[in-house]
Formats: C-alpha cells, structure tokens, sequence
C-alpha cells in the first residue's frame, strides 16, 4: 500500500546568517578584543549588524551557534574566543587552543535556548607578547534557529 503523505509540515532553519571577516582584526596582547565578522554571506532576517559583531535573535527559539578564529602567523601562550550571550542559561562558551603555533585555531558550536532581543558576538583573546592578526580568509560565525525542538 502507499504511504499517505501530509502537506504543509517541515519548515527551514529561520532566521540565519553566516558571516566573516573581510580582513585580518587585530587583537591587542592579553586583551580580550571583540570580534566584528564585518563581511555577510547571508542572513535571513536582518537580524545580524556587521558594523557591530552582534547577532540579535528576532524570535525565540533554539538556536545553533557556532564559530571560528584563526590565528594569522603568531605564536600564543594563550589564545581563545568566547561567544557572549544575553541569554539565560548558558550565557557564554569558551574554545581555547592549548596548543602554539603559528596557524592555531579554534572552532566551536552550542545549542542555546534564546528569547526575542537576546544577543550574541564573539570575543578573542591572545597573549603572544604583542598585537597579533585573526585570518580573515577561514574565521567565522553563524547561527540558525532549529525547526521542531
């Protein structure tokens, strides 16, 4: 027998926005700098400032976040990014890479619960001895609202 098919269920993963950076942002030593992805490859809803780094939730949901810095040609005692949420619990996550070297990297995702008007954005952080460069060309952040959760 066929299997009866229901319409008008599923949906997208809106609002969203992915953006980057159009050059290299200097983070000052042992700073923690935030990170302005001035550069959108899109975003659904407006809901994302490039002038700003801060992405503003235009409704409530569950959200995926994720991001990610590259160190440009520096060493680092220490080097990590911090998403900073408004919303309520968590309100931040930290990634850090333990590791030196001179292309470190730092990739991250959360799933967080966000109500209309919370925000988020991304700080970096290094302590190499002097300013020091996030690539451009391979950091990130983005987020969408999940569909059905």
């Amino acid at each position: 027998t066929r299997a009866n098919f229901v319409s008008g269920v599923g949906g997208d993963n809106t609002p969203a926005f992915s953006a980057e950076l159009s050059s290299a942002q200097s983070i000052a030593d042992a700073t923690e700098v935030k990170i302005i992805f001035n550069s959108e490859i899109f975003d659904t809803d407006n809901a994302y400032d490039t002038s700003t780094g801060v992405f503003t939730a235009p409704e409530d949901g569950k959200y995926l976040i994720t991001y990610g810095l590259r160190g440009s040609d520096f060493t680092s005692a220490r080097f990590f990014a911090e998403l900073r949420c408004t919303s309520s619990t968590p309100n931040n996550l930290v990634a850090e890479n333990a590791n030196s070297g001179v292309h470190n990297s730092i990739n991250a995702s959360i799933i967080i619960n966000m109500s209309s008007g919370d925000t988020a954005f991304i700080n970096g952080y290094q302590n190499s001895g002097s300013a020091q460069n996030i690539s451009y060309d391979v950091s990130y952040f983005g987020a969408f609202k999940l569909i059905g959760v």
